[in-house]
């Protein structure tokens, strides 16, 4: 048995225990629901074994390759007592997570709705705990060495962040506050869209290698509700993000990826980046939650660049979880992947 095959099996074994061990609630279950949760597992990792072995988008970056990035909000990651719905008090198993990770293929990471250590506000480069255990069984599924940062926040204690393959990835420069960098030193101070949004746009830039293409991401988590007040709010967060944005990073390959709490590709807030030269990946409005319809999560890309002409948008489902139990066991959200051409850099 090579090694990517025995870490394989050791997580389908650690996913099978894992029903009758930490994470996953087991005093909370009927035998019935413990053994369809352990079949279910199983079943996950077979899957991502299966696509591990035949993979052509492993290989490292080189001319005409493909990136892919991925987004999940993971509901409430470490804070289970917030959950609600089906998942109510539930802790998702970091075991369970990556692999539905894996059927995503991911170069690159953008999370939403994830506990980070450290204050609120100021601290920087803070880590997930959570997140750190579910990198770690990602990288025995799929390969890889990853690391991760989350942003700072402003009133809500979950975070954007951003985690990447640094086999295949590494970052440029140091992450970027965009909203305090153009408002400058008193931004507290500073009038609506400057505060407007509980989770501030931030940014980083990275590299598929020396004279390969270079480009930023930016995570979004933009205010939840259907009233117009929040779509208000929503607008201005998208109105802040633009106004920054050319100040802040020169590179014209930006991606924001991630909740955008937008019912239809026609809300003014991706008006607005329609507007400014971004195409919405999610325009068919393929659904983005474990129940129901709702397509809020999205990635929105620079028309104009070759990197993009052919990327595609995919919504990831696990194997042998319906919508209810996907909410409960992972998170009401489904995780997106998006695909971009890595090839000489050319900006």
């Amino acid at each position: 048995m090579n090694r990517a095959n025995a870490s394989l099996s050791r997580i389908a074994l650690g996913l099978t225990l894992s029903a009758s061990c930490a994470g996953v609630a087991a005093a909370q279950m009927s035998p019935e629901e413990a053994k369809e949760i352990m079949r279910r597992q199983t079943e996950a990792a077979r899957v991502a074994k299966a696509q591990a072995q035949d993979d052509p988008t492993d290989a490292p970056a080189g001319p005409s390759t493909t990136l892919r990035i991925a987004s999940w909000n993971i509901e409430w990651l470490g804070t289970p007592d917030q959950r609600r719905g089906a998942g109510r008090g539930r802790a998702q198993d970091p075991r369970l997570l990556a692999a539905c990770l894996a059927v995503a293929r991911p170069d690159l990471i953008a999370f939403q709705e994830v506990r980070a250590d450290g204050s609120l506000d100021e601290d920087p480069d803070r880590e997930s705990p959570e997140v750190a255990q579910l990198l770690a069984h990602l990288a025995d599924l799929r390969g890889g060495d990853w690391d991760h940062l989350f942003f700072p926040a402003h009133s809500e204690p979950h975070r954007t962040g951003l985690a990447w393959n640094t086999e295949k990835l590494a970052p440029i420069g140091e992450w970027r506050q965009l909203h305090k960098d153009l408002a400058g030193p008193d931004w507290k101070n500073k009038p609506e869209p400057w505060s407007a949004g509980p989770r501030p746009p931030h940014g980083l830039m990275f590299s598929a290698g020396p004279g390969r293409t270079d480009f930023v991401v930016i995570p979004i988590h933009w205010k939840s509700g259907g009233d117009d007040a929040n779509l208000k709010r929503r607008t201005d967060e998208a109105v802040e993000l633009l106004t920054a944005l050319p100040r802040i990073f020169s590179d014209p390959d930006v991606i924001i990826i991630g909740d955008s709490n937008c019912f239809s590709t026609n809300d003014p807030p991706i008006q607005h980046l329609k507007q400014a030269g971004f195409r919405d990946l999610n325009f068919r409005e393929n659904a983005t939650m474990a129940e129901g319809r709702s397509p809020i999560d999205r990635a929105f890309v620079p028309a104009a660049q070759p990197e993009f002409r052919r990327s595609e948008f995919r919504v990831i489902r696990m194997p042998g979880y319906n919508g209810q139990g996907f909410a409960r066991h992972l998170s009401d959200h489904l995780p997106i992947v998006i695909t971009m051409a890595v090839d000489e850099d050319d900006d």
